[in-house]
């Protein structure tokens, strides 16, 4: 049966990672999944701490890549890989056991049910070590908590645990904007769906995310992710720049309504009932990348770079 089993790629991008690097790297070594079937690239995103020493003491393939972003680092990775699959994690995660298998579990079913599905989105849950870990976790990975049911035809998903077929490669040629810092992982999904493939949801393929443990750090994420919104409406993936500012407003009050309930919401059906302990921050969190996406788009209609609107 190990035969039968497809050659994968696992693609993680470092940018100092040094503080985390190491666990993502034996997670994959460890897991239950042939060892001759896999390899493991690691592309060192131009750091400057003790990755590249640390990353020394593990057989992975490394390569260095100096133009700043995940999405060059990812795109490298892409490039070498050999994987029937492709299987994408965030230097800062931690593979379960069977999360390699998983996944291709999932592929291997939607093969032969429904040859669309392209990508697999899977679990993930927080590494947590204080309160705003927990806030980060609430409020980042709650529509992809392993708790929540199998899903199909996404929109997006986040680029911490993705694996698609290599024909998006092979045939499409679609790669990571290397411009985007921030959504490109939407921008990589719309690619996909513009081909009519899809996205599927598998809880089990799960992994954990080691969230932030600061307030800074929390509220920091809502701002860069806010970020993503000023590049998604140039490549015309989302509209927003021919709204008046009252229209704007009205959208993005809706959008925040909507978020802080699915947030609640979905902890609830999934038995996670502590996220009452947590929800003040969560909803102000919101708040906070929505009022930054407000500013952002009325700050680029006037001329203002977001760069500088920061």
């Amino acid at each position: 049966m190990e035969n039968k089993k497809p050659f994968v790629s696992v693609i993680i991008p470092a940018y100092n990672a040094e503080k985390h690097i190491e666990r993502c790297i034996k997670s994959l070594i460890n897991q239950n999944y042939p060892k001759n079937k896999l390899e493991i690239i690691v592309i060192n995103n131009n750091s400057s701490d003790s990755t590249k020493s640390i990353l020394k003491k593990y057989s992975v393939i490394y390569k260095f890549e100096g133009i700043p972003g995940p999405s060059a680092a990812r795109n490298k990775g892409l490039k070498i890989a050999r994987g029937k699959y492709i299987l994408l994690l965030d230097a800062d995660c931690v593979a379960t056991k069977n999360w390699i298998l998983n996944h291709i579990k999932a592929h291997q079913m939607l093969f032969e049910e429904d040859r669309s599905y392209k990508i697999v989105g899977g679990g993930i849950a927080g590494i947590n070590e204080n309160y705003w870990s927990m806030c980060d976790d609430f409020g980042s990975w709650t529509n992809e908590h392993p708790k929540m049911p199998p899903k199909k035809d996404l929109f997006y998903f986040p680029t911490a645990n993705m694996s698609f077929s290599r024909e998006l490669i092979d045939k499409h040629h679609i790669y990571f904007d290397k411009d985007l810092k921030f959504g490109e992982d939407i921008d990589f999904c719309n690619n996909v769906k513009k081909r009519n493939y899809k996205i599927y949801f598998e809880p089990e393929a799960k992994l954990f995310h080691i969230n932030r443990t600061t307030v800074a750090a929390f509220m920091k994420h809502a701002k860069n992710w806010a970020i993503s919104e000023i590049s998604l409406q140039k490549k015309g993936i989302i509209n927003r720049l021919d709204m008046s500012n009252s229209r704007l407003i009205i959208h993005y009050s809706k959008d925040f309504l909507k978020n802080i309930t699915k947030i609640l919401i979905n902890s609830l059906k999934c038995k996670r009932f502590k996220i009452m302990l947590y929800y003040p921050w969560i909803v102000l969190n919101q708040f906070v990348f929505f009022s930054e996406c407000y500013k952002l788009i009325t700050n680029y209609k006037k001329g203002i770079k977001y760069e500088k609107a920061l």
